[in-house]
């Protein structure tokens, strides 16, 4: 929420910022939604989106993958470089650049379902458009709103109290919630005998670990609090070294470990980015550097992806050049395949609008053949 500084202006007219929003969303409105209905864009069963499901690697869609990687690459690496900051978003932006690349290796990872193969590599084209469209509002929307925001001379309002107690009191409740973490993280695997990270499926082993309902929610509370009470920690143990060895640098190395060891890798690279945003906002440091950092992410991202994997199901190929193995594994292997997943659940859609229906299948609380037909999703 934006509070505004008293000698701000925004304070003398605060809903001039809205006054400016409302009438860009209804001139998009005004202008998009005649034109979605004039090309019958508005129908899924219309030949309008059928004309999308062309071959694989076809020229419009590559085109749109190549542009989308390097929108999502590009943008915000000069937002870093502007504001000197290393944004969350803009690290997850740049993930998000790595997973349409695997466009270009599609046919190999849809190879891992042959029965689904053909229509993996058939609608991916109409997966990737609806992403791109997407990302374009998302772009569009978040300039609209730094811009308002910069030109109108929002502000936070200053603290009320000084920082330094406030800070202290933040990492004494961090460094107690670190141990409460750690044991959620580790409590499921205890419970269940089961450690993902020395199953060879571990997908399988993971959800094994939550499916009794109250391990459940324990595991995703740890989960969800790991990354902030982590980062906060990080913060002070950079202001004060000596913390390393302390309860502080115990509190984070339980919790690193014990998330290893779930082999769920989403929450430790949260983590990081999380960590990262933290660490700059903290520490001014040089352009030069904090590109340094954002390229450097990006690459352990895929590299720990594939590493991590062979280390589960074939430590034999570390032995040889273990880091072109690591990054082949990252995209050829289970692991950066979030739109083929997601063009493999397209895949079996009938171009029936959903209504919602798969909101519904995911809440469903029946499962296997009691499972509606149309909650695929859910898997």
């Amino acid at each position: 929420m934006i509070i505004f500084q008293p000698d701000s202006p925004s304070r003398r007219k605060p809903f001039l910022g809205l006054s400016l929003l409302v009438p860009w969303i209804l001139g998009v409105l005004c202008l998009t939604l005649p034109l979605i209905y004039w090309s019958d864009a508005y129908d899924p069963k219309s030949g309008n989106w059928q004309m999308y499901t062309s071959p694989w690697l076809n020229t419009f869609t590559t085109s749109v993958v190549t542009i989308l990687c390097l929108s999502l690459f590009i943008f915000p690496l000069c937002w870093i470089v502007t504001k000197r900051v290393i944004d969350s978003i803009a690290l997850a932006l740049g993930q998000q650049a790595l997973i349409f690349s695997g466009y270009f290796y599609l046919d190999q990872t849809a190879a891992h379902f042959p029965d689904s193969a053909e229509a993996i590599l058939t609608i991916s084209g109409l997966v990737v458009l609806f992403n791109a469209v997407g990302f374009l509002f998302f772009f569009m929307g978040l300039g609209l709103t730094y811009g308002i925001t910069t030109v109108l001379g929002y502000q936070l309002r200053p603290l009320t109290l000084p920082a330094a107690p406030l800070d202290e009191r933040l990492i004494s409740l961090s460094r107690k919630l670190s141990f409460v973490c750690a044991a959620c993280i580790a409590a499921p695997m205890v419970i269940t005998h089961n450690i993902p990270m020395f199953e060879s499926d571990d997908a399988t082993s993971r959800v094994d670990l939550v499916s009794d309902s109250s391990s459940r929610a324990i595991f995703q509370a740890g989960g969800a609090l790991f990354p902030f009470v982590a980062t906060i920690l990080i913060v002070g143990i950079l202001r004060k070294p000596k913390r390393l060895f302390g309860w502080d640098g115990l509190g984070v190395a339980l919790m690193v470990f014990f998330q290893f060891l779930t082999s769920n890798r989403l929450p430790l690279a949260i983590t990081v980015a999380v960590a990262l945003s933290a660490v700059t906002m903290q520490i001014k440091l040089p352009r030069w550097l904090l590109v340094v950092f954002f390229v450097t992410y990006l690459f352990m991202f895929t590299l720990a992806s594939g590493f991590t994997s062979l280390l589960r199901l074939n430590p034999h190929a570390l032995e040889g050049n273990w880091l072109a193995n690591s990054i082949q594994e990252a995209y050829l292997g289970d692991n950066i395949i979030d739109l083929r997943d997601g063009s493999w659940v397209f895949s079996k859609w009938n171009f029936e609008p959903f209504m919602g229906k798969t909101y519904l299948g995911g809440a469903s609380e029946g499962g296997g053949r009691d499972r509606p037909p149309w909650s695929y999703a859910r898997e």
